[in-house]
């Protein structure tokens, strides 16, 4: 089990998107993910799936969300809307040369990436949300229908009101982190003559600690102005009524999740054409990524094993599929340092284009150099008038097999001839 001192080992920076700017821990190489977080959390919520999907081969970038930890906390309450969220996230796109992304959201951070999937479809290659299910569009605005249903102690309702809750949340940082109800008096009943709330069985004082410190120093305020933009939201999105999330999709929760007691997620299918998987693990509560770090990552990675072309399974496919996304990036410069490789990217939406084709043209020979090697392989174990051999086995399902122009008499690559496999030369993969 990876500790504190792990995570705060991680390289972490600055990125400036949509006027403000994020702090992003990034870790590991390969096909991006982004990981978001909830209220009251911090992108240190993500702390297990990093590290496991940096030795899967994914890349990650975990930012701490506007408002929280050490990223910008605008005054304004306007300045949380969903849409401008949203914005965030392509922009962190951009700042880093990415296309699209896999995006993984928990609690608050689900919600924005489903939006996200809605508002961007094309900055969205796949979408996984945690613990908030989407739901198809409420006919009226939320707030006036949660306090008819749930009352004002209802937490959602209590915390529209600028400075009351701020207050109250921030009087015992502690006791407000370990709370578990969702009234309001699990927060304003906190007194000195009340005991402590008990640390939670999966949490350590240490981790707990990271906590502690990221909101005595910021506050909650910029956490709260999420929920002081729900009835505006519901406004700004109506261009978005109807529209279904198409990309490939995941939901998973704990049965014990008390999200679920307001929030139903029998509408998923109305809104995720693509559902891959709807998990519900057995025993956990709301904080499920970090109770159940190992259930939550197997299932990511299932997920993400479950995407074309993302990632081959093994041998040179995962090599291809590894150069397509480096060179769907913009221009990259590289300067040699004793201290290692320094990266200089230039960046800009018109390099994006030139980019993918030479990508496809770059996996499009790699994949035809394989299928020679093969053919050369197959023809020395066999008899010197059979020159059609295809391409099977591990990393080769489901490859797409196009005839090149020079077809009928074999293709020469890199000075070497070799036959044409059986139904043309394989284009590239994913």
């Amino acid at each position: 089990m990876r500790t504190v001192a792990d995570w705060e080992r991680l390289p972490s920076r600055r990125v400036a998107t949509n006027g403000i700017s994020l702090n992003v821990v990034e870790h590991g190489e390969g096909p991006l993910v982004v990981l978001c977080h909830g209220f009251p959390e911090l992108g240190f919520s993500w702390r297990h799936q990093v590290f496991a999907l940096a030795d899967a081969g994914y890349r990650t970038l975990t930012p701490d969300l506007r408002g929280y930890g050490g990223s910008s906390r605008p005054s304004a309450i306007e300045d949380y809307d969903i849409l401008t969220l949203c914005a965030d996230l392509t922009g962190l796109l951009d700042a880093v040369g990415a296309d699209d992304a896999v995006f993984a959201g928990h609690d608050w951070g689900a919600a924005v990436v489903w939006q996200l999937a809605q508002a961007h479809p094309d900055r969205v290659r796949a979408v996984a949300g945690l613990s908030v299910p989407v739901t198809p569009r409420s006919p009226a605005p939320p707030i006036p229908i949660l306090r008819g249903r749930l009352g004002d102690d209802f937490y959602m309702v209590w915390f529209q009101e600028p400075g009351v809750a701020d207050a109250v949340l921030a009087r015992d940082v502690r006791r407000t982190l370990l709370s578990e109800d969702v009234m309001a008096g699990s927060w304003t009943a906190g007194g000195a003559g009340s005991p402590p709330p008990s640390l939670r069985h999966w949490q350590s004082e240490e981790e707990l600690d990271v906590f502690v410190r990221a909101f005595t120093e910021t506050g909650f305020t910029g956490g709260l102005n999420y929920y002081r933009n729900l009835d505006r939201n519901w406004v700004l999105t109506e261009y978005l009524d109807g529209r279904t999330i198409d990309q490939p999709s995941m939901f998973l929760t704990g049965s014990e999740d008390l999200v679920g007691r307001f929030m139903s997620s029998a509408g998923l299918t109305a809104v995720l054409t693509d559902l891959r998987e709807n998990v519900v693990i057995n025993g956990a509560g709301h904080w499920i990524q970090q109770e159940r770090p190992d259930e939550v990552t197997a299932a990511l990675l299932r997920f993400l094993s479950s995407l074309p072309g993302l990632l081959a399974t093994r041998g040179d496919g995962l090599r291809i599929a590894t150069f397509r996304t480096r060179l769907c990036a913009p221009v990259r410069l590289r300067a040699q340092t004793r201290r290692g490789c320094v990266r200089y990217a230039l960046y800009g939406r018109r390099f994006r284009a030139q980019r993918r084709v030479r990508a496809q043209c770059y996996a499009q020979k790699m994949t035809a150099r394989l299928a020679c090697r093969a053919a050369r392989r197959a023809q020395r174990s066999s008899s010197p008038d059979d020159l059609s051999v295809g391409l099977s086995g591990p990393g080769h399902e489901g490859v797409d097999q196009r005839g090149g122009e020079r077809a009928g008499q074999g293709a020469e690559l890199g000075g070497r001839w070799c036959p044409r496999p059986a139904g043309g030369l394989p284009g590239p993969a994913g």
